[in-house]
């Protein structure tokens, strides 16, 4: 149902590049889509004397070529990394799942 489709993203993708020997990662704009946002699961831990919080979500967006799990999702300011892709039968919406957690 594209009235579902009512959160704004941003999807990214991971470059890594040598520099002086070094492996840098960086981040190029993919593009920005319309997507159905659904909160999965949070959790919370601590390490190493620091709160860990972690959020998941499901997202469905209009089927698209260029996203991997080498992606990340921009909304409302925080980024979620891409773990996984469902595909889409016929061209039709794909799932992805994304995490709060990897800092990538």
């Amino acid at each position: 149902n594209p009235a579902e489709l009512d959160t704004r993203i941003t999807i990214e993708h991971a470059v890594v590049t040598k520099q002086g020997g070094d492996r840098v990662k960086s981040w190029n704009v993919v593009g920005k889509a319309w997507a159905k946002w659904q909160w999965s699961n949070a959790t919370e831990g601590v390490s190493s004397n620091q709160l860990i919080t972690d959020q998941t979500a499901t997202v469905t967006m209009r089927h698209r070529t260029d996203v991997g799990t080498d992606c990340r999702i921009l909304k409302d300011g925080t980024y979620y990394y891409v773990t996984a892709i469902t595909p889409s039968h016929r061209m039709g919406p794909i799932e992805i799942t994304v995490s709060s957690r990897n800092n990538g």
